[in-house]
């Protein structure tokens, strides 16, 4: 394990960070609706979506959103039928070759309203900035991480001083650059 996370405080504060930040980002309607998990009244999907970090160099935020990401761009749920074939209230996943008169719930696959596109910046002394900064780059001052939800930008400041002039003026081109060279990534 990474000699940053031996401190238990400091792993609980990066952990809930990341939590409610990936949390916030993914559960509003710019991103994903909520609606697609209605099975039938009165019963929905719940999606639970956990990120473990094997290994850790920095830049967490944009490794645990795009994880998450991929992980929510992949999922399908099954088509579920009434279990046994009966109204018991009970269901269970249909076979593949199950006629469609009998489904309670299509299979479908997750869709997202908007991708998500997350860009972190770190200040180094002299005022130098770093795209994708590693463990000891964030150490060093200013961190910021940029979430890019349906064409608008969350700001979540992660620690040190920054000079907000030269972030507005030099660094959000930079971000749009790689926010959309992400997007043209992921969609290959």
């Amino acid at each position: 394990c990474s000699p940053a996370f031996r401190e238990k405080q400091r792993t609980i504060g990066l952990s809930t960070y990341l939590s409610n930040t990936l949390t916030n980002v993914f559960n509003t309607l710019q991103v994903f609706d909520p609606t697609q998990l209605i099975v039938r009244d009165g019963l929905s999907w719940l999606i639970r979506v956990h990120v473990m970090c094997l290994n850790y160099d920095g830049n967490a935020f944009d490794l645990c959103l795009l994880a998450a990401l991929a992980a929510l761009e992949d999922t399908g749920l099954p088509g579920l039928v009434e279990s046994n074939g009966q109204s018991s209230g009970l269901l269970q996943e249909a076979a593949p070759d199950a006629p469609e008169t009998s489904l309670v719930a299509n299979a479908r696959k997750l869709r997202l309203t908007s991708r998500p596109l997350p860009v972190t910046l770190a200040q180094l002394p002299g005022g130098h900035w770093v795209l994708d900064p590693c463990a000891a780059e964030e150490g060093l001052g200013a961190s910021v991480s940029l979430c890019l939800v349906a064409g608008h930008w969350l700001v979540f400041h992660q620690g040190g001083g920054a000079d907000a002039n030269s972030f507005l003026e030099e660094l959000m081109p930079v971000a749009r650059t790689c926010a959309d060279r992400l997007q043209a990534l992921l969609d290959s």
